[in-house]
């Protein structure tokens, strides 16, 4: 873990975050304005290019859960033990 000049932790992770606005037809730009986090942010986050705080993906499951009236968790988003797809898309 690395750790920003605001001491808040970041996590290296892969997510889901793609799958899961493919999943529910919410586009990038609507995830930015609802969270308050920038388009590159959330285009890089989706492609697992980014490390991002904890603050980050808190904002964007509330954002996610207002834009469609969901119940995602942050594990279904940003699952810890690194799956590839949501609880409810696995097979």
């Amino acid at each position: 873990m690395v750790k920003t000049s605001k001491n808040q932790q970041k996590i290296n992770v892969s997510n889901n975050l793609q799958a899961v606005l493919e999943k529910e037809g919410i586009k990038q730009t609507e995830m930015s304005k609802e969270s308050g986090v920038s388009g590159s942010t959330i285009n890089k986050l989706a492609n697992n290019r980014l490390i991002v705080t904890k603050t980050t993906q808190n904002r964007l499951i509330i954002a996610i859960n207002k834009i469609r009236n969901k119940t995602y968790s942050l594990d279904d988003v940003f699952p810890s033990n690194r799956s590839t797809r949501p609880k409810d898309m696995r097979n």
